[in-house]
């Protein structure tokens, strides 16, 4: 009710400028009528007092207003932290996947065409798969699904990845493998956290396909 423009437009401008957005508005009026009550939090005022003004009243809902605003400004920076965070996980992750040129070795070596596509359901995957070359004839082949979402079950995508870098791939079998793996995770992990594994030897000399899964399906054999 304040001449040349009313609360209700100085609300709305002030809501609209990136200087004052975020700035709480406490509605100090005199209207009574419930509708006119109610048009006052449809401009996201964020609170109303009513007039007149108890001051202790007042000091309260300012205080209690300003400890939200310092809360929501710690928590938006602290999600600015994690995201940050996070797309750097993210990255890392993707970095251990099998990358374009060593696959392209790899397709070359043993006369292979190669597709794939990996795709996290969330911010982080919890997903592995790779090719490793065994010798000149052989190549392993191995896709994991670890169980949980986020931070803990990518992590544990880093281990397996570790495992595997350190020379878990001398086993003479895809059974061999995944015996070594699970020695090295069952010590590893917590109850409650494990991975479906599948693992394939490919021996080209042979024209054979050996492999061992832990609870994994089997793999989709086609052949012309």
């Amino acid at each position: 009710m304040m001449p040349n423009m009313d609360g209700f437009e100085l609300c709305y401008r002030l809501h609209s400028s990136p200087e004052t957005a975020s700035i709480p508005i406490l509605v100090q009026t005199a209207l009574n009528k419930s509708e006119e009550r109610s048009a006052v939090f449809s401009t996201d005022a964020a609170d109303l007092i009513s007039k007149p003004i108890d001051p202790q009243e007042l000091l309260g809902r300012v205080r209690t207003h300003l400890e939200k605003r310092r809360l929501i400004a710690r928590l938006s920076d602290f999600q600015r932290r994690m995201e940050a965070e996070l797309a750097l996980a993210r990255t890392m992750q993707e970095s251990i996947l099998p990358e374009s040129n060593a696959l392209a070795e790899i397709s070359k070596r043993y006369g292979l065409t190669l597709a794939s596509h990996y795709e996290a359901s969330i911010g982080l995957g919890r997903n592995l798969w790779g090719l490793t070359p065994i010798d000149d004839d052989r190549l392993l082949v191995f896709s994991a699904d670890f169980s949980g979402h986020g931070v803990g079950a990518a992590l544990n995508t880093f281990r397996l990845h570790s495992f595997i870098v350190g020379g878990a791939v001398k086993a003479t079998s895809p059974a061999e493998w995944l015996t070594r793996l699970n020695s090295f995770f069952h010590d590893l992990l917590p109850v409650g956290q494990f991975a479906t594994i599948f693992c394939a030897f490919i021996d080209f000399a042979h024209d054979t396909i050996e492999y061992a899964s832990v609870s994994a399906p089997a793999p989709i054999l086609y052949s012309p």
